[in-house]
């Protein structure tokens, strides 16, 4: 089954509501295992490269601000794109 647009705003949504409770696990079984996640240049395979770049988030999610700039998906793809600016 192909998920819908609607499907994938709403996991968008789950995930960020996650990300604000700062819940690491829950957010670390959002990803598959082989997942790719590239951060500010960087490139983190796994869930171990996962859970660094969690971490190094959680210890800035208070000096930053994470905007939406494109949020995309396609069967098990999801790729969310975000300009990272300094919080006034």
């Amino acid at each position: 089954m192909r998920p819908t647009k609607e499907n994938i705003i709403k996991r968008a949504k789950a995930l960020d509501d996650v990300i604000e409770k700062r819940n690491a696990e829950e957010l670390v079984s959002y990803f598959a295992d082989d997942r790719v996640i590239e951060l500010l240049g960087s490139k983190l395979n796994g869930k171990d490269g996962l859970r660094r770049a969690i971490k190094w988030m959680f210890k800035h999610l208070y000096t930053i601000t994470l905007v939406p700039r494109t949020i995309m998906g396609e069967g098990t793809i999801f790729f969310v794109e975000f300009t990272v600016n300094p919080r006034a």
